[in-house]
Formats: structure tokens, C-alpha cells, sequence
């Protein structure tokens, strides 16, 4: 990683400022402050997100309007209580490739995955669950078992297609086309997805192993990143991984394959 004093990342800082952008407490990220995206800050907003996703492809986004509630109750909330569900429960909805779209096999409302470790000590390092959202009728077979967690998914997956919505007018502005462009390209007719991750505490035969996701790009429009308590995202930039880390009710917004394509590669992914 970078030192503090690389001349790589004060580059990265004056550059950042030169737009008007908060820079992350790392040093690295672009931070963009959406509060007044609707007002006459718009034009200075407008501007620093497509710098950032022209030169970064990701970027930081706070005071973005999901209430603090629907924040918590989905990550602290709904997404807990769908993995402290019973194995045979969960196991209703395994997937073994998810994500991926199969006219073959009937789509279903949640995809559940299990990543483990290989060799001599198999051990569980990951649970994954997509949650169908908004296009056709998921909700009704999403778990009723606790009764809240379809309206906490639906409050969460609710506020952040707000956002998603919001965010990208302001790409599309930011690059000179109609405010709406990607929403009527891309956004009309596609599926929405809540991922929701888990990472069980290490057994100690697996305390000196490392779990990681191999480095790729998302095949999406956006994706809108949280976490909670589980920190190790890293970004490439310039040939050198970048730690990102989040304060709390903050997201990350990383601008998917599927955008840059769609914009002929004016956008890094």
C-alpha cells in the first residue's frame, strides 16, 4: 500500500479538491456530500460525481436520505435474521451458481449460496443471499418467518432505488446527456437485487487463512455497497489496491460494467 507521503495519493488529493470533493479519511476515495443534489448545489455535485466515476469508478456518498431505520433494520436486522434462519429454511432457496440467470430453472425470489474453505480442514467462510426485488411479485414468496423482514427488505431496496435513480440522472447529466437517459436505456425494465453477505466467526484451525473474492468488476448498472462491522474492500486505482473504509450510514457506489458499456467507456468500471 501506499505511504502517507506517496506522491501518488497527494496527486489523488489535489486532484480531488480541485473539483470540490471531501476526500475519505484514508486519503483516497472521493466522498460526495448528496444532501443538496435536488437544489442549487446540484451543478457542483453533478460535477464531482462524474469526476469521480470517470477517474475512480467509485465514490462515497453520506447524508444520501435513507432514514438511519431503514438503514439498521435492514443490515442489523433483516439481513441477520434471514441467516440465523434454520438450515433446512435457507437451504429452500440454495443456488449453486447465484446471479447467474438460467431459462432453464424457474427464477427464485431469494438465491442462497455457501462459499467454504478447501483442504484438509473444510470449514463455512461465507454465506451469500440475493434478494429479487420490485419486477413481478418477490415479496409475497420472501420469508414471512420473523414477520418483518419483508418490510425491512422492502423499506431498504425501496430508499436505495431512490438513490440508484437520483445517482445516475446525475451521471448522465454530469456527461452532457438528458437527465433521464440511463433510466430509460437501462433502468426501465431491470431487476433490482439485495445481496446480503455474512462471514461466520473463524474456527481456530482457520485463524491463519485469509477470505477474500478474487479481484473483478460488477456486471451491473450500480451497485450501491454497506457494511457492518465486516471491513476489507479494497479498489484498484492507477495499478495499486486502495483500502476503503466506511463510516457508518455511508455508502459506496461503484459504477458497474453494464454503465461503462452502455456510455461507450466514458466511465471506469
Amino acid at each position: 500500500m501506499s505511504s502517507p507521503t506517496d506522491p501518488l495519493k497527494l496527486v489523488h488529493s489535489d486532484e480531488l479538491v480541485s473539483v470540490g470533493v471531501e476526500i475519505s479519511a484514508d486519503g483516497f476515495i472521493p466522498v460526495v456530500d448528496v444532501e443538496g443534489l435536488q437544489g442549487p448545489r446540484r451543478p457542483q455535485i453533478v460535477k464531482q460525481i462524474g469526476h469521480a466515476c470517470q477517474h475512480y469508478g467509485a465514490f462515497i456518498v453520506k447524508n444520501h436520505g435513507i432514514p438511519e431505520t431503514v438503514f439498521n433494520n435492514f443490515l442489523g436486522g433483516a439481513t441477520m435474521d434471514f441467516f440465523r434462519w434454520p438450515e433446512r429454511e435457507k437451504l429452500k432457496f440454495y443456488t449453486p451458481k447465484p446471479g447467474k440467470f438460467d431459462n432453464t430453472e424457474p427464477r427464485k425470489p431469494i438465491e442462497y449460496f455457501r462459499a467454504y474453505t478447501t483442504g484438509e480442514n473444510v470449514s463455512l467462510v461465507r454465506e451469500l443471499a440475493y434478494v429479487s426485488c420490485l419486477i413481478g411479485d418477490y415479496a409475497n414468496q420472501w420469508p414471512s418467518i420473523p414477520p418483518s423482514f419483508r418490510e425491512r427488505v422492502t423499506d431498504f431496496s425501496i430508499s436505495a432505488k431512490r438513490v440508484e435513480f437520483a445517482l445516475g440522472e446525475a451521471i448522465c447529466e454530469s456527461l452532457g446527456l438528458e437527465r433521464d437517459y440511463i433510466k430509460k436505456k437501462l433502468l426501465s425494465n431491470h431487476e433490482q437485487k439485495v445481496a446480503m453477505n455474512f462471514y461466520p466467526a473463524r474456527k481456530q484451525e482457520d485463524s491463519e487463512l485469509t477470505c477474500v473474492l478474487r479481484d473483478h468488476t460488477d456486471p451491473t448498472i450500480i451497485t450501491i455497497l454497506s457494511e457492518q462491522n465486516v471491513h476489507g474492500l479494497q479498489i484498484l486505482h492507477d495499478g495499486e489496491w486502495m483500502n476503503v473504509n466506511l463510516s457508518p450510514n455511508h455508502l459506496i457506489v461503484l459504477t458497474g460494467d453494464l454503465l461503462q458499456v452502455s456510455l461507450c467507456y466514458l466511465l471506469i468500471s
